[in-house]
């Protein structure tokens, strides 16, 4: 693995995205990638930016999912 050339880390690191990661990596301009070490870097900032939002617990403690909605609507 260690002596892998650039072009293959990076298809080995593209075959393991899926959902919105994978969006993201096809969604790069082309030549907007260097090597490995840039992609891992950009990949990184782009997914590593959290956000702290200040919870108020009443606003939470009335979250409730109505009936017939899925699952995934009420994660919305």
């Amino acid at each position: 693995v260690e002596r892998w050339a650039m072009p293959t880390w990076c298809h080995m690191f593209n075959s393991t995205l899926i959902g919105a990661a994978r969006v993201w990596f096809d969604e790069l301009p082309p030549e907007s990638i260097d090597g490995y070490k840039d992609l891992k870097a950009t990949f990184l900032a782009y997914f590593m930016q959290q956000k702290k939002y200040v919870k108020d617990p009443v606003e939470i403690h009335n979250i409730k999912q109505r009936d017939g909605e899925t699952i995934e609507e009420f994660m919305e």
